[in-house]
């Protein structure tokens, strides 16, 4: 079977990013190291010896042609600049459209304008966790809002099964694990997500390199699941393309409502002002999200705010 076309697709199309946090200025203490693990402390030491680490200063060092060392890449990026690597990382990504949750307090982070002049267009979207933990501060849970603290399986099942509206990006998992992790992972995801509510997000933070590694290999884990499912029987290379299409940008910009009008293939040459997503149209559809996997590869749960999203059932 052939997929040079569904290469070549996946190549060419432009990325709607749903999900990012903002660029730190070059004055930060944020430390470059930290761009590609989440590791602290101590743990930190070993990040170096993790596969992903090796494949992604890798690739960031062909992206500048410097030599394939944490040191070479940080003095490149102190001579270059950041405006001059913002460009290349964007180019090289192919990002037409950054949708940012500022709610990720970094040092020295630029704001949504400043990242108006990397692309087409940039919104804000809410970063639910955060205002919800502003808004209960300090308050007693079971007494004020008479919520009950133990949570079961069936209850659990019972919500999920409820949140018809909810949709799937996944960030961060890539490029933060091996190929191979990837790659089952989003295998995992369409085994039961249906294609039209997945969406690619690079869940890039602080440096424009985790923008552009998580970009870069969304293409790669992208192709090598829909060639598999072409193998497999489950699609055809037409119907892997337009899965191509949705995942990479129209399922974002039809959930968040960008532009109605503007067509996903247009974004990329469009001069289209941008707008926060806040201001969007209202659908009564939630964005809630209440389970990830985190860079080592745990499930993680969010369960304290789950029983306001029952009530509300």
């Amino acid at each position: 079977m052939e997929f040079g076309e569904l290469r070549e697709a996946i190549e060419k199309m432009e990325l709607v990013d749903g999900h990012a946090h903002n660029i730190v200025s070059v004055d930060t203490t944020f430390p470059f190291i930290n761009s590609f693990s989440e590791a602290t402390g101590d743990a930190l030491s070993f990040t170096p010896h993790s596969l992903s680490f090796k494949r992604n200063l890798r690739e960031i060092s062909e992206l500048y042609g410097s030599e394939s060392s944490l040191d070479a890449v940080e003095e490149y990026r102190r001579l270059s600049g950041l405006q001059a690597i913002s460009l290349k990382c964007f180019k090289a990504a192919g990002i037409s459209a950054v949708l940012i949750d500022d709610g990720l307090k970094l040092d020295e982070m630029h704001d949504i304008e400043w990242h108006r002049s990397l692309v087409p267009f940039a919104g804000r979207i809410l970063r639910i966790e955060r205002l919800a933990e502003q808004i209960l501060d300090g308050l007693h849970i079971k007494v004020v809002l008479d919520i009950n603290p133990n949570v079961t399986t069936k209850m659990l099942k019972k919500v999920f099964l409820k949140f018809y509206v909810v949709y799937l990006d996944f960030g961060l998992a890539v490029p933060k694990l091996s190929v191979h992790g990837m790659i089952s992972l989003v295998k995992e995801f369409l085994e039961v997500a249906p294609i039209n509510k997945v969406m690619i997000s690079t869940d890039g933070y602080a440096v424009l390199e985790t923008y552009y590694l998580g970009a870069k290999k969304a293409c790669g884990v992208i192709f090598s699941v829909l060639c598999d499912a072409c193998i497999d029987g489950d699609l055809h290379v037409a119907e892997a393309t337009e899965a191509a299409k949705g995942i990479f940008g129209r399922n974002a910009i039809e959930f968040y409502k960008i532009n109605a009008g503007l067509k996903f293939s247009d974004l990329k040459a469009s001069s289209t002002p941008c707008f926060d997503v806040e201001n969007a149209v209202d659908t009564g559809a939630s964005f809630v999200r209440s389970i990830w996997v985190d860079a080592p590869g745990q499930y993680r749960y969010r369960v304290r705010f789950l029983f306001l999203s029952i009530n509300k059932l």
